[in-house]
């Protein structure tokens, strides 16, 4: 048992060093190091913002689609410049463009659009392009472009009268400039992320230059002083300098990105500062005080946009997350969130998806909040297993048990996990394989929120007509045909667990109703040789194994090189069709009954000795909903009309593009045409349970036949001391 908790540990930790490294950007350090409690205490208000491309889909012309350019945020108004594109014999044509501008309530988008007669009464055609929008100053919009006419760029002036006028004119070098606009005499020029700064007079001319050590991200102007500021990152870390002096505001900050910081002055000349992850003041003395940290405030921001001090002293922030626009409000309030329970939910991987659905239900829930606990790095996922493990069976632990931190089975039966019988509201609303994870002995012991899909796909000329194969069946086809290796990257190990120990209704290997292992007799020791003769041996490079897949000297692929279809990005079926020359069957594992194509999902379960079943309750119903399982939806949801949408998703892509990747040297066209729909369907519906059982001795399994596959026991050998150990596993369970 030691041993196969070891393997589990190392496979936990694998994957959670996976899971920080695509999460962090290096080692960062915040502003100032956490502390319990915010120095000041700033609460949330949000506003949340109407699409604004379904504000001007009336506008577009079939086949259209939209633009985003430019967003801006000037007393409490949001405006967006937007470009509308129409395709005309084949080629991408602008169809114009418009600023959008929506006050509050924050109900609805008003639409201008922006017409060359604004910029030039004279114009009999639609010359002039809008690239940007550069400020706006008392409703005044600010934009710069192209005039096609005189080829020559310009800064003009719109109003939402719909008056409008050009500047002047400035040279090709400066086309890529943003523009920071102090008045129309004083308007300085940068490159985002470039090294100097101009500032120009009333004719847009240069008077002056001044370089930057490091990379420029925007500029700032005190109201009050009139001193402009130039904001970004030199080797020290991120700063806040004035431009023709120099001197610092803010230096040497740490963030974990480059575009993480947004700057601003109150009307009184104060600095604020949001870096994607709390606000910050600038106080009198020089030092940077934290006002409100979103993450406890339940919010995870993708982006701040644009960050605006409004005269009553709060702080107006238009933020993109969960894919959208809001307007987020911040007050200096009490912490009201103190008052409600806590649910502590431990789990072994914390992910953007899972922080945000935590956020969410914290935000919509006035009587529970989600504690997340998980380890601190990978180096302590061992640790932290045994902890929680320790705490469970000593009847403390938190209130939600994520299913990789323990044996469900043995902690429903040894009484660590509640039965949670009649808790799930809308159960038929699920995806019943998935759902049906969350049984143990016939009763709901967990609720799963989200899940994989494990399959495989053949050639046709291998599967013939079948639908589905047993293991016999299966095994009798690949050795009359030209196949030399099951499936890349696959070894003998992999191959007896996932092709031969998955199916659980296979007794002939495993009967686990009955507690009996068969392992020494002759069905699995041929199957050990079937394995050893069609294990990868890891000889081919990925092009000549792409060459033996088109030849039909490979069984089976899938993109992932495991029997694991990674429907993050459901184009690249076409790699797998294209593997077999658009032959491809998708009919699953072989299994005694049906197909084996598995669901296996993370579930969450509750803690016998956890007083909050009610929040529990709340809390899984939340996550398992349509509104959440659509807006967060995470590695494969686990609701029907979820899965309906990202088929929907992809079959809006058609029709194919004609961009090709490449794969073990396969040319593939990234693409969602029917097949793929058809052949998805096909898994989807044929789904069922994954294997519950077999995973409890992985560990073992690889143990004892690695051996084997090295040459180092016989198959008998490795057979027979298998056999002993799941035997007295078995015997454990009864």
């Amino acid at each position: 048992m030691k041993r196969q908790k070891k393997q589990l540990i190392q496979w936990l930790c694998t994957i959670l060093s996976v899971l920080f490294l695509a999460g962090c950007g290096g080692e960062t350090q915040n502003l100032q190091e956490e502390s319990t409690e915010d120095a000041v205490v700033y609460g949330i208000t949000e506003n949340a913002i109407p699409d604004p491309d379904k504000a001007l889909r009336g506008e577009l012309k079939e086949g259209g689609w939209i633009r985003e350019l430019a967003v801006h945020l000037e007393n409490g108004v949001v405006y967006r410049l937007a470009q509308l594109w129409e395709k005309v014999d084949g080629m991408d044509l602008t169809q114009g463009y418009y600023i959008q501008i929506l006050e509050a309530p924050y109900k609805q988008w008003v639409n201008h659009q922006i017409r060359s007669s604004y910029w030039d009464k004279e114009i009999e055609y639609e010359g002039y392009s809008v690239w940007d929008i550069c400020g706006v100053k008392g409703g005044d919009v600010y934009c710069r472009g192209f005039c096609a006419e005189n080829r020559q760029y310009y800064l003009g002036v719109w109003c939402p009268d719909g008056d409008g006028r050009v500047i002047g004119y400035y040279p090709e070098a400066m086309s890529e400039k943003s523009l920071e606009i102090v008045s129309e005499d004083e308007i300085y020029a940068y490159m985002p992320w470039g090294k100097s700064i101009e500032k120009l007079n009333g004719n847009l001319e240069v008077d002056r230059e001044y370089p930057f050590d490091g990379q420029l991200v925007e500029l700032v102007t005190n109201p009050v002083t009139q001193e402009t500021y130039s904001c970004g990152f030199n080797k020290e870390g991120y700063g806040i300098w004035g431009v023709e002096d120099k001197v610092s505001l803010l230096s040497a900050l740490q963030s974990g990105s480059l575009m993480e910081y947004k700057a601003e002055f109150s009307d009184e000349g104060v600095l604020y500062l949001a870096d994607g992850k709390a606000l910050w003041r600038r106080e009198a003395d020089g030092e940077v005080v934290k006002l409100c940290d979103f993450f406890k405030r339940n919010y995870v921001l993708e982006k701040v946009s644009e960050l605006e001090v409004q005269k009553d002293g709060s702080v107006l922030l238009l933020v993109y997350y969960d894919d959208a626009y809001a307007l987020l409000t911040l007050r200096e309030t009490e912490n009201a969130s103190l008052q409600r329970q806590e649910l502590v939910m431990a789990t072994f991987f914390e992910t953007e998806i899972l922080k945000k659905q935590i956020a969410a239900f914290n935000r919509s829930n006035n009587k529970y909040t989600v504690v997340l606990q998980y380890p601190d790095t990978p180096e302590k996922g061992g640790e932290f297993v045994d902890k929680m493990q320790l705490e469970i069976s000593a009847g403390r632990g938190p209130d939600i048990i994520s299913g990789e931190l323990i044996n469900a089975v043995e902690y429903a039966n040894q009484g660590y996990i509640q039965n949670i019988d009649g808790l799930l509201e809308s159960p038929e609303e699920l995806w019943q394989p998935v759902l049906e994870c969350g049984k143990i002995g016939g009763s709901y012991y967990g609720v799963p929120y989200q899940t994989s899909l494990i399959s495989v796909a053949y050639s046709k000329e291998l599967t013939g007509d079948r639908t589905s194969w047993t293991l016999d069946e299966f095994m009798e086809a690949v050795r009359e045909s030209d196949v030399e290796i099951l499936q890349p990257q696959m070894d003998g190990v992999a191959i007896v667990l996932e092709y031969g120990l998955y199916d659980n209704d296979n007794k002939t290997f495993i009967d686990w109703e009955g507690g009996k292992s068969h392992l020494t007799e002759e069905p699995f020791l041929e199957f050990l040789e079937f394995a050893n003769k069609y294990e990868d041996k890891g000889k081919y490079s990925d092009e000549e194994l792409g060459e033996m897949l088109l030849s039909g000297k490979v069984a089976a692929e899938t993109v992932s090189g495991r029997p694991f279809v990674l429907f993050e990005n459901l184009n690249t079926m076409s790699y797998v069709d294209e593997c077999f020359q658009g032959q491809a069957s998708y009919i699953g594992l072989p299994r005694t009954e049906g197909n084996g194509i598995y669901v296996t999902p993370r579930i969450l379960y509750l803690n016998t000795a956890s007083k909050n079943r009610e929040g529990y309750s709340e809390f899984v119903n939340y996550l398992v909903s349509e509104e959440i399982q659509k807006r967060y939806t995470p590695v494969f949801p686990v609701r029907p009309d979820a899965i309906e949408d990202i088929i929907g998703e992809y079959r809006a892509q058609r029709p194919s593009t004609t961009l090709k990747k490449a794969y073990n040297g396969i040319e593939y066209p990234e693409n969602f045409e029917e097949i793929q729909e058809s052949n998805f369907r096909f898994m989807v519906e044929n789904a069922c349970p994954g294997n519950r059982y077999i995973s409890q001795i992985e560990g073992m399994i690889y143990d004892e036949l690695q051996p084997y596959f090295k040459g180092e026991r016989t198959a008998e050998e490795a057979a027979r001391i298998l056999n002993n150990r799941v035997q007295l596993y078995l015997d454990e369970r009864k």
